[in-house]
C-alpha cells in the first residue's frame, strides 16, 4: 500500500528471518540512511534495528504501519559494503 511517508525495511534481532517495514520518524526531514540505527516498537517492546534500505510502499496496510520512534546515529553507523554482507 502507498502512503505519504517514506517505508524504511529495518532488520530487528528476531529469530524471523526477514525485515520489517515501519514508516518513518514523524517531523519530516530526511529518514534515516540504509545502515542507521533506529529504536522501533516490536511487539510489546521496544528494540534497536537496522534500516536495510527504504520504499514507496508496503505489502502492509499503512493504518496498521508503525513509526520509528527514534533515530539513534546521525550518520550511518554501517557502510554499505557491509549492509552488502546482509
Amino acid at each position: 500500500m502507498p502512503t505519504a511517508d517514506p517505508i524504511l525495511h529495518v532488520a530487528v534481532p528476531s529469530p524471523l528471518y526477514r525485515t520489517f517495514d515501519y514508516l518513518a520518524p514523524a517531523g519530516g526531514g530526511e529518514p534515516p540512511a540504509p545502515g542507521s540505527r533506529v529504536l522501533v516498537p516490536f511487539g510489546r517492546q521496544r528494540v534497536v534495528g537496522v534500516v536495510l534500505g527504504g520504499a514507496a510502499r508496503s505489502d502492509i496496510d499503512g493504518g496498521r504501519l508503525k513509526r520509528v520512534i527514534e533515530v539513534l546515529d546521525p550518520r550511518p553507523l554501517l557502510d554499505p559494503e557491509l549492509l552488502a554482507l546482509v
